[in-house]
């Protein structure tokens, strides 16, 4: 049965959910009309195609052949501006930047949304539900119309992609779980491929800790690209990258207020700051980075813990995904698109459960696709500060994170020293 036949079925006992699910479609399919219409209106700025990261991919394709630098540091001693991947992903930019600076990131842009479409299809078929071909067609609108996608388009930036190879990395975990080709192995690659790129991507290897192929697959291709960089790039550039990370863009220890133009900015932390100096209080700045550490150990430590049980895999994917834009450094908008896998996982999680809550995953979609107009309506209506107090993505992070939190908790644990990372070739 297909998936739109399977949500109609649900109208008569399900009617709120069915009709938040219709509204959420439609709005991402519609949402590319509705961005042209707004970039008219002067009072909320909506960015246009400008492809800005794009010369940034450019500039370290043009000085890795000329053997220049490729991490350039502007006046105020930051990297804002240049080049922040890898050494490793440059070799991805090179044929779009020889393309030229209008048709590489246009295309760029279009494989990485291509891309998220099959992914996003081989989830949805792995976790049961069948797509007709108008579903199809309808699923690769409303990815492009899904608003981080759509900047990630206009900006050429690369999470629409890494997304995609996070959904390649679920469908083969699955694949895997049930001993088809060795797919444990693959999932490992995928994952390290599409969490290496940025570094606080790395807690979507929460599902390698429930399977030793997996793990021991994600070691060795980080090893491998580990050597390439090292091999191809030398060891000044691959320090240099160290001194990026370093930088960390303040690793969340700036905390302040996005403005008209800057909305694209998601701060979850700076709830805590406003809710603290309500009270007349206030934080150090580096509060961050304790709260990150502890928050990683916590999902460590659940993924960790609940190994053993089968039916935990998919929540421990889910929040390993989810939990990414939360202890970033600083995430933008384009961060935002990863949250599409574990809102799947989830939706189809919870439609296997008597008592199940699949509109809560619905609405964090809907949630995160406002997040940006959304804060900069409140900047309007509001003000900076308080528009942070409603930043809608921060929203939708959260309510994934908690569901996921929340269903991997319920099954029963086991110590952290009992058979750790044994293979696991249970179903889901």
């Amino acid at each position: 049965m297909s998936l739109s036949r399977q949500l109609w079925n649900r109208r008569h006992d399900r009617p709120g959910f069915v009709a938040l699910s219709i509204v959420t479609v439609l709005t991402m399919v519609c949402w590319p009309v509705v961005d042209a219409w707004l970039q008219t209106v002067e009072a909320i700025h909506v960015s246009d195609y400008g492809f800005n990261d794009f010369s940034a991919y450019s500039s370290a394709v043009e000085g890795w052949l000329q053997d220049e630098e490729i991490y350039v540091q502007n006046e105020s001693g930051g990297y804002h501006g240049s080049y922040l991947y890898p050494p490793f992903v440059i070799p991805l930019f090179y044929p779009f930047a020889k393309l030229g600076f209008e048709a590489g990131p246009v295309l760029f842009g279009v494989l990485s949304l291509v891309l998220l479409w099959v992914g996003v299809e081989a989830v949805v078929e792995e976790l049961g539900y069948g797509l007709t071909v108008p579903e199809r067609i309808l699923t690769l609108f409303a990815l492009f119309g899904f608003h981080p996608q759509l900047w990630d388009f206009k900006w050429s930036q690369i999470s629409t992609l890494l997304a995609a190879l996070l959904c390649f990395g679920f469908y083969t975990h699955e694949r895997g779980d049930r001993g088809l080709w060795g797919r444990q192995w693959l999932s490992g690659l995928l994952t390290t491929f599409g969490s290496s790129v940025k570094i606080f991507y790395a807690t979507a290897g929460a599902h390698l800790l429930r399977d030793r192929n997996r793990l021991v697959s994600a070691l060795v291709t980080a090893g491998g690209l580990l050597a390439v960089s090292l091999l191809v790039f030398g060891i000044d550039t691959n320090l240099a990258y160290l001194d990026v990370l370093r930088w960390g863009k303040g690793w969340g220890t700036e905390q302040f207020a996005p403005y008209m133009n800057l909305t694209a900015y998601y701060r979850p932390f700076y709830l805590v700051d406003q809710f603290v100096a309500s009270f007349g209080l206030s934080l150090p700045n580096v509060w961050v980075i304790p709260v990150t550490v502890l928050g990683v150990v916590g999902v460590v430590w659940l993924a960790v813990t609940r190994r053993h049980h089968p039916k935990a895999a998919w929540p421990t994917f889910a929040l390993g995904v989810a939990v990414i834009p939360l202890f970033a450094p600083r995430a933008y908008t384009h961060d935002l698109v990863v949250l599409i896998v574990p809102a799947i996982i989830l939706l189809a999680a919870e439609f296997d459960r008597e008592d199940g809550l699949p509109w809560i995953p619905v609405l964090a979609v809907l949630l995160v696709h406002f997040h940006s107009i959304g804060t900069k309506t409140a900047i309007y209506l509001f003000g900076r500060s308080e528009a942070v107090l409603l930043q809608p993505g921060v929203y939708g992070t959260a309510l994934l994170v908690g569901l996921a939190a929340v269903r991997l908790a319920q099954h029963p644990g086991s110590l952290p020293g009992e058979d750790l990372l044994e293979s696991d070739d249970q179903s889901s």
